[in-house]
């Protein structure tokens, strides 16, 4: 049975209010925002990553998600946002299935991501040639985050 809450909003069994949708994509209103106007941005067929979708259409997600964001800093109650994506359980991806929050911001919201501030690693050097090596020669490692779960594997808690 598919427990995954963002399919259950994409398919109509359970509802949210909906802002867009074409044939692959969805926004809609968070239920539980951060502030309001706080938005969702999801390909329709479940995929619990970023990395399986295809890049058209990852590339339209993240297009429409810039589109909401320019939309959403226009707006009378808010003059900025945040753009948010969780990718695996300890950056904090609660729904295992791609999505890309957009939150709008006011300097009085009161909200605050809470993030440290670590002084720079001796291995500063390192880490950054190896993310320049893998920008500059991308290879596919078969990491089985790249796997696309269907909705009937999917088996996440509702949050």
């Amino acid at each position: 049975m598919n427990t995954c809450i963002y399919c259950k909003i994409t398919s109509g069994a359970t509802s949210a209010r909906e802002v867009y949708r074409d044939d692959e994509l969805l926004v809609f209103l968070d239920p539980s925002p951060v502030n309001p106007g706080h938005c969702v941005v999801l390909p329709i067929r479940h995929h619990a990553s970023m990395f399986s979708l295809e890049p058209s259409l990852r590339h339209r997600l993240f297009d429409l998600a810039f589109r909401l964001g320019r939309a959403l800093a226009k707006h009378p109650d808010s003059d900025c946002f945040n753009l948010h994506h969780a990718h695996g359980e300890h950056a904090g991806q609660a729904i295992r299935h791609a999505a890309v929050h957009l939150i709008p911001r006011v300097g009085t919201d009161g909200f605050a991501f809470g993030w440290r501030m670590l002084s720079r690693p001796a291995n500063e050097g390192e880490m950054a040639e190896w993310l320049s090596q893998k920008l500059q020669n991308p290879v596919d490692d078969g990491d089985e985050a790249d796997e696309i779960e269907t909705a009937d594997e999917e088996d996440d808690e509702d949050v």
